[in-house]
């Protein structure tokens, strides 16, 4: 293809121009020495310069490119439907939708596991339904009950209970649970759902209800809840809630829990509610934790209003040093 000492170029035999890498009739052009040469160097440089590991140019490029003198090529575009996109454009586009599925709200704020092992699957396969969050919360998170006490609108919690092992007692569950936020509960099979109604959940569903039918049971719950009127807030001051309100979460949660009371807790409720799935909280705990919360609002003239009778404590919420509340 080359003639002479000079490099003079030559038209290859099949006519085409040489130019590029690629003839277009698609044979393999070759270079003048001194270009030869020069992309070696270049190639050499960008693999021992750490722009490409030299193991893996010598892996993609076989032979020549372990030499230094080709480097792989890989594509700057993806066909979709017949049409070239940039690869830059596709992440961006990919991103930007995972973005929008994160903000996306869900119908129900939290989702209450008394084994989350047992709830994941379920999760997985109500994906999607677009109706449940990602993750669920075992009984007692404080975080969970942060985001309920806070929520904008009509919170509704999901109470997932994977097996009949949870039916003991879970009357008392949906009940204390029902004084923060409206509960839907998943049971398994053979459940009798009128103890739990009575007990306060706004809907009772077996568990293993059909994707499709489970997520438009959520959603005209959801809509049932929006067409109520807000639950009614504590009327605290946002200035002395800011400014009573404890730094540790689980002062937080019992904080929160007293000042949206809209009628007393019983100290077996709240021992209950703080509590995990396999036991409540003793209540030696919780009358620590009420001393040291006591403490913290002292020096504000706020103290918690509880009576004790018949070997129960009932907590009422806060009074200040005039007796309101």
């Amino acid at each position: 293809m080359w003639e002479g000492t000079g490099g003079t170029p030559r038209s290859p035999s099949c006519g085409c121009p040489p130019g590029g890498r690629y003839d277009r009739c698609g044979a393999i052009s070759r270079r003048r020495p001194d270009d030869a040469a020069t992309a070696g160097a270049e190639n050499r440089a960008r693999v021992g310069g750490g722009l490409i590991p030299p193991a893996r140019a010598a892996h993609r490029g076989g032979r020549g490119a372990a030499s230094g003198n080709a480097l792989p090529v890989f594509p700057r575009d993806v066909r979709v439907r017949g049409t070239a996109v940039p690869l830059a454009g596709v992440r961006e586009t990919v991103i930007c939708s995972a973005m929008a599925d994160e903000d996306v709200p869900y119908p129900v704020s939290v989702v209450f596991s008394l084994r989350r092992e047992q709830t994941a699957p379920l999760l997985r396969t109500m994906r999607s339904q677009h109706v449940l969050p990602a993750l669920s919360y075992t009984w007692g998170s404080e975080q969970a009950y942060v985001a309920l006490l806070h929520e904008a609108g009509t919170p509704l919690a999901v109470l997932d209970v994977p097996s009949p092992r949870w039916k003991e007692g879970l009357e008392q569950r949906v009940r204390v649970l029902s004084r923060i936020s409206s509960v839907m509960v998943l049971v398994p099979d053979h459940t009798e759902s009128a103890d739990l109604l009575l007990a306060g959940a706004t809907n009772v569903v077996p568990r293993d209800t059909p994707a499709k039918e489970l997520g438009s049971r959520i959603a005209a719950e959801r809509r049932w809840l929006d067409m109520r009127p807000p639950p009614r807030r504590s009327a605290t001051n946002p200035l002395d809630y800011g400014l009573l309100r404890p730094q540790q979460c689980s002062q937080q949660v019992l904080f929160d829990i007293l000042c949206s009371a809209e009628r007393p807790w019983c100290c077996h409720d709240l021992c209950l509610i703080l509590g995990t799935a396999e036991e409540p909280m003793r209540r030696r705990a919780l009358q620590a934790r009420i001393a040291r919360l006591e403490e913290r609002l002292m020096p504000y003239g706020v103290s918690i209003d509880c009576t004790t009778q018949w070997g129960r404590t009932t907590y009422r919420g806060f009074v200040d040093e005039a007796g309101r509340r």
